[in-house]
């Protein structure tokens, strides 16, 4: 059982991890559509509310990818903690043979 919390909470963690990242571009891309709008001229206003648009957009899905990337980090450590907790109620527990805790 105590395996399974490890894998999960490893994996877990990767997936944040990945989110992050998604989360990294979807930051980047919000920039670039502001660097676009503060260039549109105000003639062709049809591409400035085109932009703000696509921004509302992207906002609304990184939202969603913060979400998600703490929801995948707060399972991470629910798990780890219950890893510790199975590892501090169990009195004859032979740390120095569990691979978690070798280097």
């Amino acid at each position: 059982m105590d395996n399974n919390l490890y894998i999960i909470s490893s994996n877990e963690l990767t997936n944040a991890i990945t989110i992050q990242q998604q989360i990294s571009q979807k930051e980047f891309e919000i920039k670039l559509v502001d660097i676009n709008s503060k260039y549109t001229s105000i003639q062709d206003s049809s591409s400035y509310y085109y932009n703000q648009q696509r921004k509302t957009i992207m906002e609304f899905e990184l939202s969603n990818l913060k979400i998600q990337r703490d929801g995948h980090i707060n399972t991470s450590l629910a798990n780890a903690l219950g890893l510790a907790d199975l590892f501090f109620k169990c009195s004859d527990c032979d740390f120095e043979h569990t691979f978690f805790f070798k280097y």
